[in-house]
């Protein structure tokens, strides 16, 4: 097996542990079944004129609004909803979730409509111009990583000043 898969086959299997040990696995997995939930009961496309692209981005709303307010604390969350994750911190660049462990960053996206449940990883656009977030993404994977990334795009270059200089970056669905 190729060298880079084999490291980031480990890197991945890693962060999903720290995650579980952690609970954000756990914590996760109970917000977005919560958030869903919520917004498919009150999902109306006839009556409202919803579609379900409405849907996907009233979810990733939701989920990036209450996880900071469970992660942070104060008035807008119960006591008892707070996550209390040790090292766990939130940034919201562009507005998208991202998730700080020490070692570890997570950046939540939601997957296409057209992927089903799963990933079509192939069929997902160019990382250079789809997203910045991607191409960060997949730029500090190739660093980490020695090589070029393992996106569709593989002409990404290493970033000259990245915020975790040997931890590559995971990013999870939502929604």
């Amino acid at each position: 097996m190729n060298k880079r898969v084999e490291a980031a086959e480990r890197a991945v299997y890693a962060a999903a542990e720290l995650m579980t040990e952690v609970g954000l696995t756990r914590v996760l997995a109970d917000l977005v079944r919560e958030v869903w939930g919520a917004n498919l009961e009150r999902y109306e496309p006839h009556d409202r004129g919803d579609t379900t692209k409405s849907l996907g981005f009233q979810c990733s709303e939701n989920i990036r609004e209450l996880a900071a307010r469970r992660i942070q604390g104060g008035d807008l969350a119960a006591p008892e909803d707070h996550w209390n994750i040790s090292g766990l911190q939130l940034a919201t660049p562009r507005g998208v979730l991202t998730l700080h462990l020490p070692g570890l960053e997570i950046v939540l996206m939601k997957v296409p409509y057209a992927h089903g449940r799963s990933p079509i990883w192939e069929q997902f656009p160019s990382w250079e111009t789809s997203s910045h977030i991607r191409d960060d993404i997949a730029k500090d994977n190739a660093r980490v990583l020695g090589g070029s990334s393992a996106g569709p795009s593989s002409r990404a270059r290493p970033r000259a000043n990245s915020n975790s200089p040997r931890t590559p970056r995971s990013g999870s669905s939502a929604g």
